[in-house]
């Protein structure tokens, strides 16, 4: 798959250019000068790396509290919630 957008955010700053992913991984991300043909266009989003969030209690009306019914449903709930936030890697915080 390879994206187009006018801010892909890397280690080497601001890119114009194409982010291509190949079995769900991203391989390379090249200039906007290159001769490619994207399957999606994001010109004028940003697309960021993922975020490592260190320190919550919960987001979208989820809580990882074990004091709460279906503590299961809430944990999976809260997962998909902070993932669709671009979270990616997760410290949570057990409020006691």
């Amino acid at each position: 798959m390879i994206i187009r957008c006018r801010r892909i955010y890397s280690e080497n700053g601001e890119v114009d250019g194409y982010l291509v992913i190949d079995d769900g991984r991203i391989t390379s991300i090249e200039p906007s000068t290159s001769n490619l043909t994207a399957d999606m266009d994001y010109s004028n989003e940003r697309i960021i790396p993922g975020i490592f969030d260190t320190h919550n209690h919960g987001t979208m009306g989820y809580t990882l509290s074990n004091l709460v019914p279906n503590v299961d449903e809430h944990i999976k709930g809260y997962l998909k919630g902070v993932a669709s936030q671009g979270v990616t890697s997760v410290f949570p915080v057990i409020p006691r």
